[in-house]
């Protein structure tokens, strides 16, 4: 379990000085995958950094399965970081080694014996899917390998925590897809936790069990995805720019349809029940690790929106007025 309490962190700019992190409380749990989101500059990538304590905090605690990591000095914070690993943006893998080699590193700098290097290369690989690249050089491979080494070197020294900042930024959507399969793969089968840092929604939905919103350094909400999706968080609207077409006539309403219902039903039934007619704008269908849920926009008269909201208060459905009618 990893426990920030009352985190602060500044830096000196010139002769200001500027607050990353501005007293933030949290907890992750082991074994999940936790995102930190935000927009650039909100300093979700600064507190990441404050677990391995690449960044040193100006007050309060991190506490990492009970141990205060921001009072480790010396051999004590080497040894403590042999079980956090790392992963980045650009790979951070050497152009002159071979995949070998670059998975190879950590155990070559802890002195392993050849042949127990040899395994868990191999082993890595197999993980990765790089099996067949073994001898080929980075410059040979494609985005999505390049990172695909740099976590295997990552797991080469068997870490319980992993850390993602902004992993999949510089690849396409189908290579995105991949490596974050891949990342649930080893969180489920390796129980390690995993902490990602993106600005990306695609990650946080298909990735992400819980989510932290920062901003300008300040904890805003923490919570289940898909929670926050379906409340219309406003937090997370801080992140997500939607061009919501609606007509300017009548009252437009927002449906969010958690798990536990389905639109047709609950469209269906409420048509027969309040013996009314009303337009479907759009809807959409969003997927959430496991589950699939949707968004509906409808349009109704100013003589059926009464009833209609009353309605749908009965039901599981989270409702949102969206501007655009006449109300």
């Amino acid at each position: 379990m990893i426990v920030f309490e009352h985190v602060k962190k500044t830096f000196k700019s010139k002769n200001n000085i500027v607050s990353a992190i501005n007293d933030v409380s949290l907890t992750i749990e082991d074994g999940e995958i936790f995102g930190l989101v935000g927009q650039s500059g909100a300093g979700k990538s600064t507190l990441l950094r404050t677990i391995n304590q690449l960044e040193k905090i100006d007050s309060g605690s991190i506490l990492v399965n009970g141990v205060d990591v921001s009072t480790l000095k010396g051999k004590a914070l080497r040894d403590f970081r042999k079980g956090i690993a790392m992963i980045f943006q650009h790979f951070s893998i050497m152009e002159t080694q071979t995949v070998y080699q670059n998975i190879a590193l950590p155990l070559v700098c802890e002195h392993w014996k050849r042949k127990d290097i040899d395994a868990r290369v191999h082993e890595l690989a197999e993980i990765v899917g790089l099996t067949e690249k073994l001898q080929s050089k980075p410059r040979e491979l494609s985005g999505g390998q390049k990172q695909r080494v740099a976590i295997a070197r990552s797991l080469a020294l068997n870490p319980k925590i992993l850390l993602c900042d902004e992993a999949t930024s510089a690849l396409d959507p189908i290579t995105t897809d991949s490596i974050l399969d891949l990342l649930k793969k080893i969180n489920k089968d390796l129980g390690i936790t995993i902490i990602i840092v993106t600005h990306q929604m695609e990650v946080i939905k298909s990735a992400c069990k819980r989510i932290a919103i920062l901003k300008d350094g300040n904890l805003l909400e923490v919570g289940e995805t898909d929670d926050l999706f379906l409340s219309s968080s406003s937090a997370l609207k801080t992140l997500v720019v939607e061009d919501e077409i609606v007509p300017t006539t009548g009252k437009n309403i927002k449906l969010y349809f958690p798990k536990t219902c389905t639109a047709e039903s609950i469209i269906t039934k409420m048509a027969r029940d309040l013996n009314c007619d009303f337009s479907i704008v759009w809807g959409k269908l969003e997927k959430f690790q496991e589950l699939v849920l949707g968004t509906l926009i409808i349009n109704v008269s100013e003589e059926n929106f009464d009833r209609v909201i009353e309605y749908l208060g009965k039901t599981d459905v989270r409702v949102e007025i969206i501007e655009g009618g006449d109300r």
